[in-house]
């Protein structure tokens, strides 16, 4: 019996003491937070609505990180927010004043170039009607027709001339310079003479001089045409057979949709088919049968650099369009392949400063909370930000996971988007996502770049160049596919801090980190 009553005794103690706990929430001490670095991290588990941490020194900056490991939108309403805190001197903003910062972010001007959407055709395309002997014929022909042209020469060539780039005409053009690796075309009438021909011989001096390291990097563009359709798909003919100018690749110049839109070039895979076929898809029938580039003539004469970072930036997409839709059978990822552009750019001219870059990471600062790892394409504030978004997490990986042998894994493995850069890293995308918002949260030398910028003349319009925007510590929002939102909660005043947090339903794909920077001493 005495045994009994002392197993009772000690039940009911147990019991209440599990009681005390659960009224008070979850009760932690400092030294479970896990060390990152220059921080240390503890993530939320699921259902604590409640969070003690003791022993925290005081002092001590706390951010909290939140971050969205799906393709899918965590809405405002569904992600967890702070509805309380004790312990720390808070960082409180007016949730009004928050919204309308973020809508005047939207109405800004973008500090950026913009490309034109790159297409992306594949060697499945279907005909309208198909000639079996005709096809026969042309399968037999292995007569080379590719030449070499001087400058001065003329030729015709397809561009649009509308501004929806809808409606293609012929138009002739003129040999304005010829490298060792490229021909540039000046389509007539288009620009200054004079401007465009000294623009024109920049541009081939220089896209020979990236040519063969781009090619190393990110692997070799596709050297064949698609043609001789045997009713289901298309067979590869080398270029020299099918195209005048065989595998150099040609940088035409001419006004992009003819307006001054801000589209300094574009890549398009038409180009790798033969013009004459009958296709379901007519944009195919004004194909140049070749390697082409185009780049538009205003932004010629006005920024040369900005024209020649755009050329690395098309012609790793005439890469893509080889190593993973022709040769892995890929669908095309947009913000993987911008991502991969952007980080092009980067890389050739890694010493030298780069406005257009750095304005791109500048939005990300400013808007980073409206996109993830994603092509947003709902305005062109946020088709802008897209390129920010992707390309600020882009060179984060670059700088972090391996560098060059990092982008050579990316480029030429048999992934894409998101699998792609998890099989490179070999890290989960929570992994990878954890550490960039910790980063971007705490600055700690790998994200520096992000603030570290040489500031152009876009500052008077509101950009951000001290880093990512921190939201006060009870903000809502919602959290963007593969995207975070960050938080400065505040200094604790107190070695005991609480955190009371909105209830919601679990959901595996979000996490919520409570990050700590250490007191400077």
């Amino acid at each position: 019996m005495k045994n009994l009553l002392i197993l009772f005794f000690a039940l009911a103690e147990l019991t209440s003491c599990c009681t005390r706990k659960s009224a008070e929430g979850r009760i932690i001490d400092f030294s479970d937070f896990e060390r990152l670095n220059e921080s240390a991290v503890y993530e939320l588990s699921d259902g604590t609505d409640r969070l003690v941490i003791q022993n925290v020194p005081i002092g001590t900056e706390i951010y909290i990180t939140k971050t969205n490991t799906s393709d899918k939108v965590i809405p405002k309403e569904s992600a967890i927010y702070v509805l309380e805190a004790e312990g720390i001197s808070l960082n409180v903003k007016n949730p009004k004043e928050e919204f309308e910062k973020t809508q005047s972010r939207q109405s800004l001007t973008t500090p950026s170039s913009g490309f034109g959407p790159h297409k992306i055709f594949r060697k499945t395309e279907k005909l309208n009607s198909y000639d079996a002997h005709k096809e026969s014929n042309k399968k037999k022909s292995k007569v080379i027709i590719q030449k070499e042209y001087d400058e001065g020469c003329r030729k015709d060539i397809f561009v649009d001339i509308n501004s929806d780039m809808t409606i293609y005409k012929k138009k002739s053009a003129t040999l304005a310079s010829k490298g060792k690796f490229c021909y540039v075309w000046a389509v007539d009438g288009d620009g200054s003479p004079e401007k465009i021909m000294k623009a024109a011989q920049k541009m081939s001096v220089a896209f020979d001089a990236m040519y063969e390291k781009i090619r190393f990097l990110f692997g070799k563009e596709s050297d064949f045409m698609f043609c001789n359709y045997n009713g289901k798909f298309f067979e590869p003919k080398r270029l020299e057979y099918m195209s005048g100018t065989g595998t150099k690749v040609n940088i035409v110049v001419y006004d992009i949709n003819r307006e001054n839109n801000g589209v300094v070039g574009y890549f398009y895979s038409k180009d790798y088919f033969p013009s004459e076929n009958d296709y379901e898809h007519g944009i195919l029938n004004y194909s140049n049968e070749g390697k082409y580039i185009y780049i538009d003539s205003q932004w010629a004469e006005a920024d040369i650099d900005v024209c020649i970072s755009t050329l690395a930036h098309e012609f790793q997409h005439m890469i893509s369009y080889n190593q993973k839709v022709l040769i892995h059978d890929l669908p095309d990822a947009d913000a993987f392949s911008e991502m991969m552009s952007l980080l092009c750019e980067e890389i050739i001219n890694e010493d030298e400063e780069n406005a257009n870059l750095n304005s791109r990471l500048a939005l990300f600062n400013s808007g980073y909370a409206e996109c993830g790892l994603e092509y947003r394409g709902c305005s062109h504030y946020h088709a802008m930000l897209s390129y920010a978004a992707n390309y600020a997490f882009g060179t984060w990986l670059y700088r972090n996971y391996g560098g060059t042998a990092l982008i050579r894994k990316l480029a030429t493995n048999q992934y894409t988007d998101i699998n792609s850069i998890t099989n490179a890293t070999s890290k989960s995308m929570q992994q990878l996502l954890k550490a960039y918002s910790i980063d971007c949260a705490c600055r700690t030398k790998s994200s520096s770049y992000l603030w570290s910028l040489h500031k152009s003349d876009y500052d008077d319009y509101g950009y951000k160049y001290d880093g990512p925007v921190f939201y006060a510590f009870n903000a809502r929002h919602e959290i963007r596919p593969y995207g975070m939102f960050i938080i400065k909660a505040g200094k604790t005043d107190s070695d005991t801090l609480m955190f009371k947090f909105s209830k919601k339903k679990f959901q595996s794909h979000e996490h919520t980190y409570i990050v700590a920077n250490f007191p400077q001493k």
